[in-house]
């Protein structure tokens, strides 16, 4: 394909993708269709986090190297959105020569446009992996159902507004922010299921609200014997925006 065409055929992708916004996130530049949500404050507390769990990656496998082609760090991202932590790993997983297997997954199909838009304009390698629908149920290969090293969540943590959003008027982006009637129904949802897609020395990555109870959640980190290691918070407007990282046990 030559410059003219190859020019033609992202013309078309981007008309496709009702691109609102294109940004830098990174190093990485991202596009946002106006039905998926940009990088926010529940974005910014979790690379906080991934630039510190990085930094350790790096400094242990450069002592004991554990990860290769035949054996690479399996990465999944649930609920993708616009990609920007997907990206964000990847992109210093590859400058750290650290050889990885990437998989992410969103419930809103034109999220899985973005991210492999955005992955193909920025010439990243076959090892990044997008695919559609709930929760695992979009792994179809052994290769993809195989146990993830880390698991990335930054799920819909906010109650429904069940009284002005209906199933009439209810748009793609509200996947991104309603957790249920009490706003954590889908973090629990996803703890039932988790357990098999999880290393027995597997990592979590998981966001919260404040405005939401703690309790169910804490009581599955015990159930599925996942230690939390370290707890962040950031304070934006009426709540606490919490990130949760914990440690299977073997």
């Amino acid at each position: 394909m030559d410059l003219k065409e190859f020019q033609t055929v992202q013309k078309y992708e981007e008309e496709d993708l009702d691109i609102a916004e294109r940004i830098e996130y990174f190093g990485t530049e991202i596009v946002v269709p106006k039905q998926i949500y940009g990088p926010m404050e529940d974005t910014d507390l979790s690379i906080r986090f991934l630039r510190s769990w990085l930094q350790t990656l790096a400094k242990n496998h450069q002592q004991n190297p554990i990860y290769s082609q035949e054996n690479p760090l399996r990465v999944m991202e649930m609920g993708c959105g616009s990609g920007a932590l997907s990206f964000y790993v990847v992109s210093r997983l590859e400058q750290l020569k650290i050889p990885f297997y990437h998989m992410g997954i969103d419930i809103n199909p034109m999220a899985i446009k973005a991210c492999k838009y955005t992955s193909k304009l920025n010439g990243f390698s076959n090892n990044v992996r997008f695919k559609c629908g709930s929760f695992f149920e979009p792994l179809g290969t052994p290769e993809e159902k195989r146990s993830y090293d880390i698991i990335i969540f930054n799920p819909p943590y906010l109650a429904s507004e069940a009284k002005t959003i209906t199933r009439e008027n209810r748009k793609l982006i509200d996947l991104a922010w309603e957790g249920g009637p009490e706003g954590n129904e889908i973090t629990l949802e996803f703890f039932k299921i988790m357990s098999p897609f999880l290393s027995p020395k597997g990592e979590i990555m998981i966001i919260s609200s404040g405005s939401v109870d703690q309790i169910p959640i804490l009581s599955y980190f015990e159930k599925l014997n996942i230690k939390i290691v370290e707890t962040l918070k950031k304070h934006v407007f009426f709540e606490d925006i919490i990130l949760y990282h914990g440690k299977r046990e073997p």
